[in-house]
Parts: structure tokens; C-alpha cells; sequence
């Protein structure tokens, strides 16, 4: 594809690589266009937002010990972004609808449009595809598919990079 070709590429056709994903949902249809740059424009007026995720106590139905440090843990991760210039978000705790919620909401900012990228998060307990909030599990890919292609236009052709720390069981 040449460089700055305006051809979109339907992500849902890659969704069969990518291990223990599910096709988003019915109401969104993400596009992308295959990135030919070498590098990423990092030039706009902010570095990006930072949303941090901290699950440290859970629900006592899910039988799950509370994560030890992880308070430090967040606290270093927001220091090294902030260091970085991201506008860092926290969010300590939430369940699995306040997570979705939270994500859409981000996902709808226009001015994503003045960030060089999106940063994300995820410190809880997981494994096989799925996270927890602190009411019980939900899929890993329901992290990212607000922020791709025409869901969020305004990161298109910007990096979105997604942590996860933490496994269990």
C-alpha cells in the first residue's frame, strides 16, 4: 500500500490471529488502515492520556486474596508516566461495568486529536484471555475495542499500548 493511502482495513478479519479474542460488539465495527510509517508523529501538542486500572481488593463471592504492594506499584508506574508527560487517570477498584464505562467514556474524547497516543493500564488478577474487575472476570480484548479504528477516530494512525500485569492461578 502506498504511503498515505486513505484504504481502510476491516480488523474483524484479523481478530482469527489474535489468540482468545472475540469479534467486538455488534454495534461497532472497527476499521484501520495498515500503518507504512517508520516512525509515529509525536509532535502534537500533549504526549497522550493515561489511563491506569488498579484492582487491589475483590468482591469475597470470587474467593480471590488482595494484591499485595500493587498500591506501589501503580504509584511507580504513574510517576513514570507523568515523568513522560502523559495526563494520568486512576481508576482503584472498579467493577466490570464501571471499567466499560470508564473505557467508552475515554474513547469519546475529541481531543485525542492533540495526543501523540493513548497509554492503558490493566493491574489486577487474569489469565487465559480474560481480567478481573472486582466483581469478576471479563474479556482482555473488551480493553481495546473503543480505542480502534473508526470507534475512536481521533487515535487513528497513533499508538495505542495496552499493559497488563498480573496472572493468577
Amino acid at each position: 500500500m502506498d504511503k498515505g493511502s486513505t484504504n481502510e482495513v476491516d480488523v474483524l478479519g484479523l481478530m482469527e490471529y489474535i489468540p482468545n479474542s472475540s469479534m467486538p460488539s455488534a454495534n461497532i465495527t472497527p476499521k484501520s488502515r495498515p500503518t507504512v510509517e517508520e516512525n509515529y508523529n509525536t509532535n502534537h501538542k500533549y504526549r497522550g492520556l493515561a489511563l491506569i486500572f488498579c484492582n487491589m481488593e475483590f468482591q469475597k463471592e470470587l474467593k480471590m486474596p488482595k494484591r499485595v504492594a500493587t498500591e506501589k506499584d501503580r504509584d511507580d508506574i504513574c510517576d513514570a508516566l507523568e515523568n513522560l508527560s502523559f495526563n494520568v487517570k486512576v481508576n482503584n477498584d472498579l467493577n466490570k461495568e464501571e471499567v466499560q464505562k470508564t473505557l467508552k467514556e475515554w474513547s469519546q474524547e475529541k481531543h485525542h486529536i492533540d495526543n501523540d497516543c493513548l497509554v492503558v493500564v490493566i493491574m489486577t488478577y487474569g489469565g487465559n484471555g480474560f481480567v478481573y474487575a472486582k466483581d469478576g472476570k471479563y474479556e482482555v480484548d473488551t480493553l481495546w475495542k473503543n480505542f480502534v479504528g473508526n470507534a475512536c477516530p481521533s487515535l487513528i494512525g497513533k499508538p495505542k499500548i495496552f499493559f497488563i500485569q498480573g496472572l493468577y492461578g
